[in-house]
């Protein structure tokens, strides 16, 4: 009848199904694997699609649970999310719970982070070949049902796409941190992390000297381990090392996101560490994953079970005493302070036992299952895929309308996503570039890449002072006073400030999740198109606001230049809408006394941001510490 027909007799183990035919204008017949059959005696999923919808779930349970289910949308998210779970992962309810957590995540733009978008795109991934199976019935129709094998052509077509997903993201925050700033003790964003666990952890009786120097080893251990890591990831995706790199990439990750989890506030981002643990299963055959999450079938494996819930209370009541030892600005126990409490209930961080739970389902799951392989070596590797995508270019997928569109789709904005953002100079939060020191505007500070290419985002600015509570509530966003005493002592000790900045939390979350900001005003830099961003919200909130700032003479230069140059001019602006009183005053030009009035072009002057503007992206603002002007110190 004019169809391609491809058929051979073994079992194609690797991905856990036998295809029997295949025909160049539609999906294989199938058979289920005895691996993806439901013994209800014995599992707790019915197979792989089912497992990762409770891990999936869990993890939403934990996002969810912070805001408090207060509006009709949220309770429509936990009720699709609890349906999902209970239905184990019935396809229309599961595409229905991913769209809205989708939307979810996406809605906030551009105010969020990168991880907003990370698990936006790897749940767009499930959920495009989840509808590509339904759509694939013999009669063209949507189906509200799957077969056996159909759940779990879905979950590899889909798990093909995250684990290319997730190395692409390691990979580049791995990349980014390679710059002069990061890999410097003294301004490194690593310090501040690895100094808390020092002196959350370790006995008092330990000397600062030798804590120190492990301070000081930090922002080059943490660039090595994330670039193994990430390198071992993208092995994996493609194929290369069989098992082990899968093993290797899945554990350096989890024991990355571990210490995350761990870390005293302001640090303490355990739902991070979650949402990673819940995707990292994507390296996990399904058969693996759906025993992995399966009720103990032997005494050996109660005693595991048994052994992993001992450590996730442990490590939940270590990181609760960690907690209690924060400085005066730190009230996360007692759900005084954003994002430090926001996994608090009853003086317990419940990310922190949700992910030792998960990442022991995960690595029973990854260590246990068959090596995986990426796309290409799938591709390779089968015949059937070979023959098949000489006439649908699918490369191996089950789905060919997945396989032809939607991954590459995927793949491209992945890889988008992680790479070009912060080198073309269109993104800062929410680019794969979190607590990397990575200067994007104003010249880069990286050993191999440039950044803000496209200079899209104007002139540099360096806000000299400002009186508005509602913008110095955001900006720079300096949470220091959360670390413990020990802690910044043991960074003063290393040569550190003793400092961070975290204008994200605050612009996420509300400026409510920051600390009260310090009396002495910090001096930091911003694109103009932040600048005037911050001077709408002044205006916002309606208040009487002074602010100076300096306009700096040309696109980049180095530390110098961004704290101590005179600029091209020096801006006062004056605004009480109580007495009608605006004024702009220029202090002065190229260095020289001024006090003209300022011109309409000034970016005082100009009318707020337009729409395009609002959403093109939000830039973090760069603290100029006194004393420490060789590198750019750690802000997120």
């Amino acid at each position: 009848g004019g169809q391609l027909t491809v058929c051979y007799s073994c079992s194609h183990s690797q991905w856990g199904y036998t295809r029997q035919s295949s025909s160049a204008t539609g999906n294989p017949a199938t058979t289920p694997s005895p691996l993806t059959t439901y013994d209800k005696r014995r599992h707790m999923a019915r197979d792989g699609l089912a497992a990762f919808s409770l891990l999936w779930a869990a993890q939403q349970a934990l996002i969810l649970f912070y805001t408090g289910i207060a509006s009709p949308f949220d309770r429509l998210q936990a009720l699709l999310v609890a349906a999902s779970a209970l239905s184990s992962g019935w396809p229309p309810v599961l595409c229905a719970a991913l769209a809205v957590r989708i939307y979810a995540n996406c809605e906030p733009w551009p105010n969020a982070w990168e991880s907003h978008f990370w698990c936006a795109q790897t749940d767009a991934a499930l959920l495009l070949s989840l509808v590509a199976q339904l759509l694939s019935g013999s009669g063209g129709g949507l189906s509200i049902s799957l077969s056996n094998a159909q759940r779990s052509f879905a979950l590899r077509d889909a798990n093909r796409v995250v684990r290319w997903q997730l190395a692409f993201f390691y990979s580049s925050a791995a990349l980014f941190k390679l710059n002069s700033s990061f890999l410097d003790h003294r301004y490194s964003c690593a310090s501040p992390y690895v100094a808390q666990l020092l002196t959350a952890y370790l006995p008092d009786t330990l000397s600062l000297p030798l804590l120190a120097s492990l301070v000081a080893a930090a922002p080059c251990t943490v660039a090595l381990g994330e670039s193994v890591l990430s390198l071992a990831l993208l092995a994996a995706a493609a194929g290369v090392g069989g098992r082990g790199t899968a093993v290797a990439g899945v554990c350096l990750a989890l024991l990355l996101h571990f210490g995350i989890a761990l870390t005293p506030p302001p640090n303490n981002v355990g739902a991070f560490s979650v949402l990673m643990a819940c995707r990292l299963a994507a390296f996990a055959p399904p058969e693996a994953l759906a025993r992995a999450a399966s009720l103990p079938r032997s005494a050996s494996e109660a005693v595991s079970a048994a052994s992993l819930t001992s450590l996730a209370a442990a490590a939940a009541a270590a990181a609760a005493a960690a907690t209690s030892s924060g400085g005066d600005g730190s009230g996360a126990a007692a759900g005084e302070v954003g994002q430090m409490s926001i996994m608090f209930a009853a003086g317990v961080d419940w990310s922190v036992p949700t992910f030792v739970l998960l990442a022991g389902v995960v690595l029973r799951g990854v260590a246990g299952g068959v090596a995986s392989r990426g796309v290409a070596s799938a591709a390779a590797a089968s015949p059937l895929a070979a023959a098949a995508s000489a006439g649908s270019g699918a490369s191996g997928y089950a789905s060919q309308g997945f396989g032809r569109r939607a991954a590459p789709a995927l793949l491209s904005v992945a890889f988008a996503h992680a790479f070009a953002g912060p080198i073309l100079g269109t993104q800062n939060l929410g680019g794969s570039i979190m607590y990397s020191n990575l200067r994007v505007v104003g010249g880069s500070n990286h050993l191999l890449l440039p950044t803000n290419l496209l200079r899209l985002t104007g002139a540099v600015v360096r806000v000299e002072a400002c009186s508005s509570a509602a913008v110095n509530a955001l900006y720079p966003g300096d949470f220091s006073s959360v670390f413990s005493p020990r802690a910044v002592a043991l960074l003063r000790a290393s040569g550190h400030s003793g400092r961070q900045f975290n204008f994200a939390m605050g612009r996420v979350l509300g400026a409510w999740a920051l600390p009260p900001p310090p009396a002495r005003f910090v001096r930091y830099t911003v694109p103009s198109l932040e600048l005037r961003r911050l001077l709408a919200e002044a205006r916002g909130a309606g208040e009487a606001f002074a602010l100076e700032y300096s306009v700096l003479a040309g696109p980049e230069g180095d530390e110098a230049w961004r704290g101590s140059s005179a600029g091209v001019r020096r801006v006062s602006v004056s605004e009480d809408p109580a007495r009608g009183v605006a004024e702009c005053v220029v202090v002065s030009a190229e260095g020289r006394p001024s006090g003209a009035a300022c011109e309409d072009g000034e970016l005082a002057r100009l009318p707020p941001l337009r729409a395009w503007e609002r959403v093109w992206g939000v830039w973090n603002p760069h603290p100029i510490i006194p004393g420490l002007s060789e590198e750019m110190h750690c802000s997120e």
